[in-house]
């Protein structure tokens, strides 16, 4: 409220239109992996419906995700997230919020169980290592991601955030072309992600 131009402060290319709305919604591939998609706006009434069948795919994985929120002519839009499907998966993190972590350095994909949802295998129901977490931190010069929220906690079975990291691997989609494999990071991992891709901030009153 302090700043000199406020409240009549205005920037167009602030002001989102419908083409710059999307909503994001999980699938499950063929594979059963799971991958976050954006659909349109359209005539979106704004509530958290589940995506209607036919309707057109915008971004089919998360490599065009990330072309789309990446690029500096589409990189401010306003993205809906999949309330549902972290409601129907217990609240866990990785069901939540997605953000992107781009790994060249580490191979993500050993450390998450082949339960797509529900976090750890044996070997990481502890907190990673500070060596762990850096391991998982991009190279410079890669795009950054960060998400504030303010239900960020210290609790690997509850969380708003989805630390989808790549991996070395990668998968082929149906028209045989590689790209980059991305899966969520369990609770544990999730955890050392905060003051690096997470960060936790107090609700605003209204």
């Amino acid at each position: 409220g302090c700043h000199p131009d406020y409240p009549e402060y205005r920037n167009d290319g602030l002001v989102l239109t419908t083409d710059r709305l999307y909503r994001g919604r999980y699938g499950t591939n063929d594979d059963d992996t799971v991958t976050y998609k954006l659909y349109g706006w359209n005539n979106h009434d704004g509530s958290n419906a589940d995506v209607a069948e036919g309707e057109t795919v915008l971004a089919d994985t998360d490599e065009e995700v990330l072309s789309i929120i990446e690029c500096p002519q589409t990189a401010i839009c306003g993205i809906q997230d999949d309330y549902h499907h972290w409601a129907n998966h217990d609240y866990h993190p990785s069901s939540g919020k997605p953000v992107w972590v781009r790994d060249s350095s580490a191979d993500v994909t050993d450390k998450i169980s082949a339960d797509k949802h529900l976090g750890a295998t044996d070997e990481l129901k502890r907190p990673p290592s500070k060596t762990e977490t850096n391991s998982l931190t991009p190279p410079l010069l890669t795009p950054h991601h960060i998400i504030f929220d303010d239900n960020i906690h210290n609790d690997p079975n509850d969380g708003i955030v989805a630390v989808r990291a790549s991996s070395k691997q990668s998968k082929k989609d149906s028209d045989g072309k590689s790209g980059m494999l991305f899966a969520p990071l369990n609770g544990y991992e999730t955890i050392g992600m905060q003051g690096i891709h997470l960060v936790r901030v107090p609700t605003l009153e209204p």
